[in-house]
């Protein structure tokens, strides 16, 4: 029979082991929240700039075009107003590509069971997914921060963007 003080430390040893347990699965769903929020965040972005083009670059340019007439905006006015919008809507939507990639193992991969061993794992990548077929080891896909940290310096394209602001506003206020 066990004595009763080691019962007791095998019983604080149990309910400490508990705790960290379920800390860590706090922490992990905290975590999973946040990038399920950025995602969420980045689909509603692109909706914003595909509706953007669609619903108002296209048939102004369309007006452009076809109109015999005065048009609300000249085509350098368009061109100051939607500058850089394609190419923002294409890099966010490549971003939220591989946003959904990271969360989601693409067809024919399933969820990894076992963690990457750390001497093979590089900096930018989780070992998230892996490959069911016998002839290709593993396929790992980018965590969330790892792919934010890589498409950081790609972001500088917002600052013209930015910049272009105030003569946006000027060309859309004017009578």
């Amino acid at each position: 029979m066990a004595h009763p003080e080691l019962m007791k430390v095998r019983s604080v040893e149990g309910s400490n082991a508990a705790q960290a347990a379920a800390t860590g699965s706090q922490a992990l769903s905290q975590r999973q929240h946040i990038e399920n929020e950025i995602v969420s965040t980045e689909e509603s972005f692109v909706e914003s700039l595909r509706y953007l083009g669609n619903e108002y670059e296209q048939p102004l340019r369309r007006q452009l075009k076809t109109s015999s007439g005065p048009s609300i905006f000249s085509r350098e006015e368009l061109d100051v107003i939607f500058a850089d919008t394609a190419i923002i809507r294409n890099f966010n939507e490549s971003l939220l590509s591989d946003f959904h990639h990271s969360q989601h193992p693409v067809d024919g991969e399933e969820e990894a069971e076992e963690e990457v061993p750390p001497a093979t794992a590089s900096t930018a990548i989780s070992s998230r997914t892996r490959t069911t077929d016998p002839t290709r080891a593993y396929m790992y896909s980018p965590s969330l921060p790892s792919i934010i940290k890589t498409r950081a310096p790609f972001m500088k394209i917002y600052t013209a963007y930015v910049r272009s602001h105030s003569y946006c506003a000027y060309y859309c206020m004017r009578p």
